[in-house]
């Protein structure tokens, strides 16, 4: 994702990723920590998918200072 920041791309490859929050990724931890039957286990956390392109128009609204290209290849 550092090249589409850094505007090095003409546009976003048309995949996608799924993300979560790490705050929530935080809370699992500690949660996993609290529950005996959490021990051994793996969990999954992901609270969306989303297109290059969805991501990159998010980061481009908070780095505006960025040239971020927000469309599709």
């Amino acid at each position: 994702m550092s090249k589409i920041m850094l505007g090095k791309t003409p546009g976003c490859p048309r995949i996608q990723m799924n993300c979560v929050d790490v705050r929530d990724v935080a809370e699992a931890h500690v949660q996993a920590v609290l529950r005996d039957d959490s021990s051994g286990n793996r969990f999954i956390l992901c609270a969306g998918s989303f297109w290059w392109s969805e991501l990159a128009t998010m980061m481009k609204a908070d780095f505006p200072e960025y040239s971020i290209p927000t469309y599709d290849l």
